[in-house]
Formats: structure tokens, C-alpha cells, sequence
């Protein structure tokens, strides 16, 4: 009985979602930032940024929108170019290992500023390392459009169970027509729920535990003399 109740306990416990790797840019760089669990970076695609560019900006850029701590200050500035509208910007980030998780979603906070700036990003992912085949995850359209920070969430049951650090994604950016112009990202998050099975084990594993600890002070007190 003891047993089915901790197990009834753990089942809102799996539910609740862990971060794995988060970026809001606070300190500068394109390394993740605390609470993630993960670490993980950020780098350019090679084939990608003919003319434009990518850069942590302070310039009170960024949001508190999708934030896990809150602050306003830097965000991740992509620009293009005004010579190719088809040009792909790309950056990407990895590896995370989701063995034994669930429901694994990458979420952010994008912004648009100026006239020119790109109309579509394209999310991607890898699950056989830096250099696998990118699959598509999902597209936002109109990012132009995006004249305040909205997040937007991507998740596919295929982000599951990938194991040695092998989980990467690629943002890809289409449509600039202005090199002055730049588009915000803010606040990436990975999170990911644990199986139940985590949790039960561990429940079981305590419940063994405290079996044994009670066998033996029963059996201590009955050896003890009146």
C-alpha cells in the first residue's frame, strides 16, 4: 500500500519540466548560462553569414520574455545583407544528451527591428552530433512582422532519447534586404521532462530502503532484554 501511494505521489512529479540548457546572454558570450543542467554553446554554421552577422549586444536589447532570470539588458543580434534575400544565416547549438526524457522543447524570444530584416527562420535538428544531417523541426513566417518579443516553442518526439551529447539545433535566417537592419533573439531554452520511470525507481529504491532500516530495529528491539 505504502508502495502505491509514493507511486501515485511521483506522478505530478513527472510532469514537471527540468531546464536543460538556457542562454540569456547576460554575461556576453555564446556559452549557456545557470540553472541549465547542460552546457552547451553556441557557434556559426560555416556555410552561412555571406556578408551578415551575429553578435551578443548590450545595448538594453534584451526581454524578460521566456526569461528564467529576468533581465533586459543583453540579447543575440543577427543582421543580413541587402545583396541576397536568399542568403541563409545560420547559427547553431549542442550537444545535449536527453536519454531517459521526455517531452523536449527548445523555446525563445525573438524580436524585429527596422525595415529589411529577415522574413523566415527555420528551426533544425541534429541527433548524430555537430557534423549530422539537420532535420526540419518547424518554421516561424513573418518574422519582420515581430515588432515585440514573442516566444515561440518547438518540440518533436524525436528530440528524445538521444544519448552522448548528440542533440544540436540550427536557427536559419532568410529574407533580409537591409544590413542595417537586425533581428533579437533572447532567452533560448531546452527543457525536457524525466521519464516516470525515474521517479518510481527512485521511490522504490527509498521504500527498500527504509524496509531494511525497519527489519533491523525490529529485530534490534526483540533482542533486547527485558
Amino acid at each position: 500500500m505504502g508502495i502505491l501511494m509514493l507511486m501515485a505521489m511521483a506522478a505530478p512529479s513527472a510532469h514537471a519540466a527540468f531546464l536543460e540548457t538556457y542562454y540569456d546572454f547576460e554575461d556576453g558570450d555564446f556559452s549557456s548560462d545557470s540553472p541549465g543542467l547542460q552546457p552547451t554553446t553556441i557557434s556559426f554554421t560555416p556555410t552561412s553569414y555571406p556578408g551578415g552577422h551575429i553578435a551578443v549586444v548590450d545595448n538594453l536589447a534584451g526581454t524578460n520574455e521566456n526569461a528564467v532570470t529576468p533581465s533586459t539588458n543583453f540579447a543575440l543580434e543577427l543582421g543580413g545583407n541587402s545583396t541576397d534575400a536568399s542568403a541563409q544565416y545560420c547559427f547553431f547549438l549542442g550537444g545535449l544528451t536527453t536519454t531517459g526524457l521526455l517531452d523536449v522543447t527548445l523555446s525563445f524570444a525573438i524580436l524585429s527591428e527596422g525595415d529589411g530584416t529577415f522574413t523566415t527562420l527555420n528551426l533544425l535538428y541534429s541527433t548524430t552530433g555537430l557534423n549530422g544531417t539537420y532535420n526540419p523541426l518547424g518554421s516561424i513566417l513573418s518574422v519582420n512582422q515581430i515588432l515585440t518579443y514573442k516566444t515561440f516553442s518547438f518540440t518533436s518526439p524525436a528530440l528524445e532519447g538521444v544519448s552522448s551529447d548528440n542533440l544540436f539545433f540550427e536557427f536559419c535566417f532568410t529574407g533580409s534586404t537591409n544590413a542595417s537592419s537586425q533581428t533579437f533573439i533572447d532567452n533560448i531554452q531546452v527543457t525536457a521532462v524525466p521519464e516516470p520511470s525515474t521517479y518510481i525507481g527512485g521511490l522504490l529504491g527509498i521504500v527498500g530502503l527504509c524496509w531494511y532500516q525497519r527489519r533491523r530495529l525490529t529485530r534490534f528491539l526483540s533482542l533486547r532484554p527485558a
